[in-house]
This record gives C-alpha cells, sequence and structure tokens, in this order.
C-alpha cells in the first residue's frame, strides 16, 4: 500500500529537493545544472543559514528556488529517473504547489516599494 502524505509547502519542497537528489545520482543532470539544483534545494534547506537568492535582485526568490527544482524533476522525468508510482506523487507535489501560488496575491515590485496595491489604505 503507497504511504499517504500530507503535504503542505514544505513537504513539497523536501520531496522535489529529494527526487533532484535521486536523480542527480543516475546522472540526469550537467554540472552546471547540478549546481543551480543544489543552491535551489539549500535555499530552503533548515541546515543553511543564509538563503541566497539564484537570481540577483529576486523580487520572489522563494518561488525561484522552487521552479528550479520543479524543473529539475520535470528533466529527469524526461529521461527516466522515476519509476511510474514515484512520478505519481510526483506529479500530484507540482499540481499542489501550483494551486498553492495561484491562491495566493501577486506581489509586484510596485507592492514592494510601496506603491501598488498593498500600500492602499
Amino acid at each position: 500500500m503507497a504511504q499517504q502524505i500530507t503535504l503542505n509547502k514544505d513537504t513539497a519542497r523536501l520531496i522535489l529537493s529529494q527526487f533532484v537528489e535521486n536523480a542527480n545520482t543516475k546522472g540526469c543532470y550537467t554540472l552546471k545544472d547540478a549546481m543551480l539544483l543544489k543552491r535551489a534545494a539549500d535555499y530552503f534547506s533548515k541546515d543553511v543559514k543564509e538563503k541566497i537568492p539564484l537570481v540577483e535582485n529576486d523580487v520572489d526568490p522563494e518561488g525561484t528556488a522552487e521552479n528550479v527544482l520543479v524543473s529539475g524533476v520535470q528533466v529527469a522525468q524526461s529521461k527516466g529517473a522515476y519509476s511510474l508510482s514515484d512520478s505519481a506523487m510526483l506529479f500530484q507535489v507540482v499540481s499542489y504547489l501550483e494551486a498553492m501560488r495561484k491562491n495566493e496575491p501577486i506581489m509586484t515590485k510596485a507592492d514592494l516599494k510601496g506603491k501598488g496595491p498593498a500600500s492602499a489604505s
């Protein structure tokens, strides 16, 4: 019987990180891709104290790191790195994260500077 997993953002990101790591052991990524994926995984790691954005002046570094992990999982899937069961579970994880993004308000650079809808009173 398959294990039930309760998804939240932290669990979903941890799962993506673990599956990217697993795919790397199977040679799915170039060294450059592996470096970027490692930085994305580190962004969510509790063991890494300093959270360095993947892109300079990134408005949404969490979203960028999350997107990099999702892309890594998709690349590995296209190379046959995962079993059918794992692929189905990863689809659920990616779908969950996409649904979470759609429910969150979109923050623009203007919002961050106090010129957008968030600053209206």
